[in-house]
């Protein structure tokens, strides 16, 4: 009998590995709920492949928007939105926003401050807008349900109350060993891939990546009478709107104590939405989540492959706020890189601290 592929994370790189990897093999799908999840403070995301600051465009991000258009199409769960605004905040952003709409037509239009006031007069745009053509806004958590249920529709195993507490790797196998709440378990298994973001930081193996943790806030506020025609809002954060309700996010914490939200963040993001949304002050905040997610310094792109000095135990990480962009790409090149290691991209490789 053929041991399963284990994926240990439900967030969306563990749950889009999951699905690549059940076309062809038996998996099991394993977490345990945790107050530092990022997926737990998952409402709604962005799928953007413009890096907000300069406007260069996110690492293969027409590859990565047909892998994730492909996945909403199978699981049935489109877009909330389609497509994005990023503001401009200066004459220099101005300038580089344009230049890129100009070199990327396919992907972005630029709207100078005039035109923009007209298209979109709820939100300030004195320097004008880049609409980004690609990607958008979905629902995370229906995404991550919609895929859980597509895994079992498949005869996937499904454990949510199992806890990885280590691993041990032979030649040709690995036994993962969970704590759930009957015990412990040892599992068998052709292949561990470790997708569990900041639980990364439970082993010293795994201490040792080049990763950092990176913690995020986001709060959804609710308005009786939003404006009509508000779209996906990415800038000094982002704004998703979801009907009457609009997530707000997200701040990036590279020190913090704790992983829950605090106060004087919510306020903090409310502050930055009003100053280019006014209507927002009439919010209330109906919700505050804040949950650790996982980044590669230097190079901001995720880490996959095996672990350094194993075979059968990978690595699948670092997506930090690009999860809903990189997930699906990453999972559909996933089985082809398990055959030939060889083939993963070099930015992509699983580096030390």
């Amino acid at each position: 009998m053929e041991h399963p592929t284990v994926i240990v994370g439900a967030g969306m790189a563990g749950v889009c590995a999951a699905l690549a990897i059940s076309k062809h093999a038996p998996v099991l799908l394993a977490d345990i709920p945790s107050p530092e999840a990022a997926s737990m403070a998952a409402v709604a995301g962005l799928a953007n492949p413009i890096i907000p600051r300069r406007a260069n465009l996110v690492w293969r991000c027409c590859e990565a928007l047909k892998a994730l258009e492909k996945l909403s199409l199978e699981l049935e769960v489109p877009p909330l939105h389609h497509g994005l605004l990023r503001p401009a905040t200066s004459w220099d952003a101005m300038e580089g926003y344009r230049a890129r709409a100009a070199s990327h037509p396919e992907i972005a239009r630029w709207h100078g401050p005039e035109a923009s006031a007209e298209a979109w007069p709820w939100i300030e745009t004195p320097f004008g807008t880049l609409e980004v053509l690609e990607g958008g806004a979905f629902d995370l958590q229906a995404f991550v349900r919609a895929g859980i249920g597509r895994l079992e529709s498949r005869g996937a195993s499904i454990r949510a109350d199992w806890l990885l507490t280590g691993w041990r790797e032979s030649l040709d196998a690995v036994e993962a060993v969970f704590q759930g709440p009957d015990g412990p378990h040892t599992f068998p298994c052709s292949r561990l891939i470790l997708a569990a973001g900041a639980g990364f930081r439970n082993f010293p193996e795994l201490a040792r990546l080049r990763l950092h943790p990176l913690k995020g806030q986001l709060l959804v506020v609710e308005v009786d009478h939003p404006p009509d025609g508000v779209r996906p809002v990415s800038g000094g954060g982002y704004m998703v709107p979801m009907g009457n309700r609009m997530v707000i996010g997200s701040s990036y914490e590279h020190q913090f104590h704790g992983a829950g939200p605090r106060a004087e963040v919510t306020d903090e993001l409310l502050s930055r939405a009003t100053k280019s949304m006014p209507w927002l002050e009439a919010a209330r905040v109906v919700d505050e989540r804040a949950g650790i997610r996982v980044t590669v310094p230097g190079t901001r792109l995720p880490m996959v492959g095996p672990l350094p000095g194993h075979r059968s135990t990978w690595i699948l990480s670092g997506l930090a706020s690009r999860g809903l962009l990189m997930a699906p790409y990453l999972a559909a090149n996933l089985s082809d890189w398990i055959a030939d290691p060889n083939a993963i991209p070099k930015e992509l490789h699983v580096t030390l601290g």
